[in-house]
């Protein structure tokens, strides 16, 4: 009986674990659901890590403030951050990436709040990203990437409280890519 259960874990102890790899590659592929695309015709689960591929990074800034106590902002777009210039070299296109990240609270009647980058004096992109409390502090974020010709380029983060709020810390990093 001792001999049996000796050579029976390690083959239990395999079967296990190609079971578990099958699961986790099967999680991973999507399973039996139908592939389905997007607006640009990729699939959804075809893999985005493609689309970064060759870049290199030529700049990265970073924007913070850690204020003592809230910063109050009115209702409507304002600057987060100052305007920062940045430079795509070269004779191609750059890509720029920005990471938004900000402590919200205090907001009179709980008012949706949305983060925007803005290129160049505009608007690239601005999704409502939630409520910003009555009382205490909650924390958003947003990242995107945004395609830009060569030269000289200015990049801002907004924030659009639809009420009066305040504003604590913030960080936000942007990062300029070459292809």
């Amino acid at each position: 009986m001792k001999n049996i259960l000796t050579r029976g874990v390690p083959v239990l102890a395999v079967v296990i674990l190609v079971a578990l790899g099958y699961v986790a590659m099967s999680a991973q592929s999507g399973g039996d659901h139908p592939t389905t695309s997007n607006a640009s015709g990729r699939a959804l689960d075809a893999p985005l890590s493609a689309v970064l591929t060759g870049r290199t990074l030529v700049k990265s800034a970073i924007s913070y403030d850690n204020p003592a106590f809230g910063v109050g902002l009115v209702a409507g777009p304002q600057g987060l951050d100052g305007v920062t210039t940045i430079n795509c070299p070269g004779t191609t296109t750059c890509t720029i990436g920005a990471e938004m990240n900000v402590q919200l609270g205090y907001g009179n009647n709980s008012p949706g709040v949305s983060l925007c980058l803005s290129v160049d004096g505009s608007v690239v992109s601005c999704p409502t990203l939630g409520t910003i409390p009555a009382s205490g502090w909650s924390f958003i974020s947003f990242a995107l990437a945004t395609s830009v010709p060569h030269g000289t380029h200015t990049v801002q983060t907004l924030v659009w409280p639809s009420d009066v709020a305040s504003r604590g810390f913030y960080t936000i990093s942007y990062r300029v890519y070459k292809p």
